[in-house]
Parts: C-alpha cells; sequence; structure tokens
C-alpha cells in the first residue's frame, strides 16, 4: 500500500506528538510502579503508591515482524472479539472524512516497525490521545494509545504551580528517554519497540483452518470438477529474508490418476492471510510449513489430516 500520503501527514504533526511523548516521559521517569491493562483500559504510573501519571489505554493496532502485517483495533471489534467502542473510533471518523485509506484498510503489509509505528502516531493524533506506548506481546508488537484522566491532568496542573522555580544552571539538564521516540524529519528511524518473545509451535486451531480449507475445497472443486483421488494443500512461511513471506500451492490427484495444481485464487490467499494473522495473535508460534490434506466425500470434498512443522 502506498503511504505517502500518511507520511506527508506525519512530517506535519510529528514534532508536535514528540512534545506529548517528551511530556508522558517527564511525568513517569521516577516511577517505581507500572499498571498496564488493556482488558480493563487502565494505565497508571506510580511512585511509593502516589499516581504520577493515569488515564485510560486504547488498542491502536497490532504489527507481526516476522510477516510485516499491520491490523488496526476496528478489525477485532468487527470480528466481536473487542468492546464496540474505541476513543480511537473519532480517529476513524477523521480518516472517513479526509479519504485516509490506510486507516480504513482492514490489514496492511509494512516494512518495518517504523512504518508501524508512524501509522499508531497518526491514529493517536487524529483520536487526540497523550500519548502512544508499544509493548510486546508474544511474537507480535501492540501499539496502545493513552488517554491521561481529567483528575490526573489536574493534579499535574496542581504540582507543576506549587513546584518552585529551580535556579538558572551552567550545566544541561538531562534528558528523560521517550517511551516511543519520533523518528527523525528526514528519515525513519529504527524502531524501539522490545523484541518479540519466541514462543512454541503447535497446530493451528481447528476453526481457524477451516475457513481455509472450505476456500481450498471450492478450489479443487473448481479445477477439477468435484471428482478427484486426494488432494493437498501447502503453506509456506519464509523467514529466510528481511520480511516474512508465505505462498500457497494445491495439488492434487485426478480421477483419472493425473497429478494437477489447482488454482489458488484470490478467496484462498485472502483466507490463508486471515488464518495466519488470527493464529499469531492467540499466541501460537511461528510455523513455517502447514500441510492440510482433502480426500472425496460424495460430492462434497472432505478435510483429513493436518500436519505442521
Amino acid at each position: 500500500m502506498d503511504l505517502e500520503a500518511v507520511r506527508r501527514l506525519d512530517d506535519s504533526i510529528r514534532d508536535d506528538f514528540a512534545r506529548l511523548q517528551d511530556a508522558h516521559s517527564a511525568r513517569i521517569a521516577a516511577h517505581d510502579d507500572e499498571l498496564i491493562d488493556p482488558e480493563a483500559h487502565v494505565a497508571r504510573w506510580s511512585n511509593t503508591g502516589t499516581p504520577l501519571w493515569e488515564g485510560r489505554v486504547e488498542l491502536v493496532g497490532r504489527y507481526a515482524p516476522d510477516l510485516g502485517v499491520f491490523r488496526w483495533w476496528w478489525t477485532a471489534q468487527a470480528d466481536g472479539t473487542a468492546s464496540p467502542q474505541s476513543r480511537l473510533d473519532r480517529a476513524y471518523a477523521e480518516a472517513q472524512r479526509t479519504n485516509l485509506t490506510v486507516l480504513m484498510s482492514r490489514q496492511i503489509v509494512l516494512d518495518d516497525a517504523a512504518d508501524a509505528e508512524m501509522l499508531s502516531r497518526i491514529a493517536c493524533h487524529l483520536g487526540r490521545a497523550h500519548a502512544l506506548l508499544a509493548r510486546a506481546e508474544g511474537a507480535q508488537i501492540a501499539y496502545y494509545a493513552l488517554f491521561e484522566s481529567a483528575s490526573s491532568l489536574e493534579r499535574a496542573m496542581t504540582d507543576q504551580h506549587r513546584r518552585p522555580t529551580p535556579p538558572p544552571s551552567i550545566t544541561m539538564a538531562p534528558r528523560y528517554a521517550r517511551s516511543m521516540p519520533p523518528p527523525a524529519v528526514l528519515q525513519k528511524a529504527p524502531s524501539q519497540a522490545p523484541e518479540p518473545v519466541k514462543i512454541p509451535v503447535k497446530e493451528p486451531a481447528l476453526e481457524l483452518v477451516f475457513p481455509v480449507a472450505v476456500a481450498a475445497a471450492i478450489a479443487i472443486k473448481r479445477s477439477l470438477g468435484g471428482s478427484f483421488q486426494s488432494a493437498m494443500m501447502v503453506i509456506v512461511i519464509d523467514t529466510s529474508r528481511e520480511k516474512a513471506r508465505f505462498y500457497t500451492q494445491l495439488a492434487a490427484i485426478s480421477a483419472l490418476g493425473e497429478l494437477e495444481a489447482p488454482d489458488t485464487g484470490r478467496e484462498l490467499m485472502d483466507a490463508v492471510t486471515a488464518m495466519i494473522v488470527s493464529d499469531s495473535k492467540t499466541g501460537n508460534g511461528r510455523w513455517h510449513k502447514l500441510i492440510v490434506r482433502f480426500h472425496p466425500m460424495g460430492t462434497s470434498v472432505g478435510m483429513g489430516k493436518i500436519e505442521v512443522f
């Protein structure tokens, strides 16, 4: 997907958002306790029990570095796996108003995590968030928008007015580390997100494989007219390059014993993409090959053995 439009928007808002990030980092620099609960939408940083910053946390999107796939918060809402309301919904509405298509795309293939941070930063800006937080969650990087509560903002303003003005100093004041530094103005900065944790690999859940099997069965019937001896679908994820790629191949033995290679088609490729992303979201490790076998079942196609490597 062409990101030129969103890059131009990012150039115009990046400095302002960097100041928000700096302010947030300065506020929580002395914290000794952190609470981030995305399910309860609660975020709080404290020092000796006294809140330094507290507010609401909202999922912006998830990025799978090995596949380069980024998905917005609203895709989970559409699947019925998240709250139907989010403060970031105003960002989606603004994207609709300005025809910012990248924010309305269900999933986006990106070059690296720096682009994922950029997209998340844009969504936070459009949603009027106060800061952006990145966290490694299994094999993915999750990006969250932070919205400070009114009581926390009021407490910060009161503390600022009470704090005595320090005397001038000839030494340079120490810079606080940002929780997520902005990229350089003229070039993308490397991602500062934590490294994803390697986790065990298991067979994807049947409910995730089934839609792929249905799409494969349709492709087999379309190619062979519903008459065949056996068939196989092989999905390979290639992680040897800078960004992972996946390949899907169908093979079947016709009723006459001829080896055939049915066309995969767009429906099957879309189903495979959705399965890989959904499987990663469950916390499963990155498998490299998935084999699904098929056999004739009357006039239908039955799914047989599933193997994962």
